[in-house]
């Protein structure tokens, strides 16, 4: 992970937060990882979130996830426009990179 992070390689450039994220599926299972630096919490706390509750999903398992998750949950206005969007994008390559791996 770590020679790919250093060419940029996963990163998700629409996150302010210095996001790389690597998704694999694997026998039908969805694996996440990611590297988030430990100076912002909100956005390793999301990503933790996804990760724990997705690792060993199906594909179609994460495909169900609904594209306005944050304001489903009602956290949108209290995170504000640029982390909404920026951990929208990080829902987005999990859902593209789980739909292009399965």
């Amino acid at each position: 992970y770590q020679e790919e992070k250093a060419r940029g390689e996963h990163r998700v450039h629409e996150c302010q937060t210095p996001v790389y994220l690597w998704v694999e599926v694997d026998q039908g299972k969805v694996h996440i990882h990611a590297d988030v630096p430990p100076e912002s919490p909100t956005v390793r706390g999301f990503i933790s979130l996804l990760a724990r509750n997705l690792d060993g999903a199906a594909p179609a398992e994460v495909a169900q996830i609904p594209d306005d998750l944050l304001d489903q949950l009602g956290l949108s206005e209290t995170l504000g426009m640029t982390r909404t969007q920026g951990l929208t994008a990080i829902l987005y390559r999990i859902k593209r990179s789980v739909a292009n791996a399965a």
